[in-house]
């Protein structure tokens, strides 16, 4: 269960209000690993991911502490190393007790800012008035709970949930992102169930994380992509932009051809170019968002917002009011939401009832 609850939903409802992606309880892990099992270095209690103007990913974190212990000044070095390790802005740290002035000057030199909970309330208050509004589904800790469980009590959504928990989150944006949502979702498709409403939050969460990454992906594309360009053109420059190189992609495609040949089957597929699943359907997808790249920006937490909502019981007026502003202010916004769920629920062979039911709950909203 999670800790410093309060806290916490304080710093997950000023991301949202705030148009960042919040994610709770977020574990950090190296890059590059040297032991056979995963080694988690630390987490984060919650971490804020924005798509800022011309595809920039921007990430706040928040370090949430309500126990007696390491003085705030102590903390805050700590916060401010792992602020640089996960490439954050800047941090908050919010505890009860107040900290001395000379204390926070110091911290707010290293990027991080220290607040109690009622200097962090009126801080974000004067952020945005919505703060003071119940109008975010994503700062209700009981379901935050419910999601990071999923993951622990059932090891066939173990991928997934660490995806759309995590390393949609932290992983670099862009194509390795698409890849590895991708890559979980495929492995979770067949226990992906469209009559249990967790599972709807989950997808939901998977649609968010991609488009996180095909907003970044796209902000790099569009520096090399010319609308005169051929289909075949746009084709070969966006498979060896998606698989980080032309050299990456013939060394896979190398690979498996090796590996077809040894074991004598697949000779033709074998030859054939080496693509993400529904290939053809990314593609039409990726040259629709080049159209209108900055349209993506706010599609990641609308797509969380609606999925939170799916499990949320009572709906939010406050929240649902935001989500409709957002829906409305953006007239790509269904269009290019409805491309990234058509395309998961296709390339993943997943039911498509999840994608039927996020369309429904999107078209509700848009009023």
């Amino acid at each position: 269960m999670i800790k410093d609850r309060g806290q916490k939903k304080l710093a997950a409802r000023h991301c949202a209000v705030q148009g960042m992606v919040p994610f709770v309880e977020v574990v950090v892990r190296s890059s590059v690993s040297m032991e056979e099992a995963p080694l988690n270095i630390t987490d984060i209690d919650v971490l804020g991911v924005e798509i800022g103007p011309f595809g920039r990913v921007r990430r706040v974190l928040f370090d949430c502490k309500t126990a007696k212990g390491q003085s705030a000044i102590n903390r805050a070095l700590w916060a401010s190393g792992l602020r640089h390790l996960v490439e954050a802005e800047m941090g908050f740290l919010i505890q009860t007790k107040s900290v001395p002035g000379t204390h926070r000057l110091a911290a707010s030199a290293m990027g991080i800012n220290i607040q109690t909970e009622d200097t962090f309330r009126r801080y974000a208050a004067s952020m945005s008035p919505d703060f003071l509004k119940d109008s975010t589904y994503l700062d209700d800790m009981d379901h935050w709970d419910l999601l990071l469980a999923a993951g622990g009590s059932n090891a066939a959504l173990s991928e997934i949930v660490a995806f759309v928990t995590t390393q949609a989150a932290l992983e670099q944006p862009g194509p390795k992102g698409i890849r590895a949502g991708l890559s979980a979702l495929m492995r979770a498709a067949g226990e992906l169930d469209p009559g249990k409403p967790l599972h709807h939050v989950i997808f939901g969460c998977a649609v968010s994380g991609f488009l996180i990454h095909a907003a970044a992906s796209v902000a790099a594309l569009k520096d090399v992509f010319d609308f005169g360009m051929s289909r075949a053109e746009f084709e070969q420059r966006l498979r060896y932009f998606l698989w980080e190189g032309r050299e990456n992609y013939e060394v896979r495609q190398k690979l498996r051809r090796a590996l077809y040949e040894k074991f004598g089957s697949g000779s033709e597929q074998a030859n054939g170019d080496f693509d993400l699943p529904e290939w053809g359907k990314l593609l039409e997808l990726m040259r629709g968002y080049l159209e209108a790249p900055e349209a993506l920006g706010t599609l990641p937490l609308v797509a969380k917002e609606i999925a939170f909502r799916a499990d949320a019981g009572e709906p939010k007026s406050d929240a649902d009011k935001r989500i409709s502003d957002l829906l409305v202010s953006n007239n790509r916004a269904r269009q290019f939401i409805f491309a990234a769920s058509s395309y998961l629920v296709q390339a993943a062979r997943l039911p498509r009832d999840f994608h039927k039911s996020l369309e429904l709950s999107v078209n509700f909203m848009h009023r």
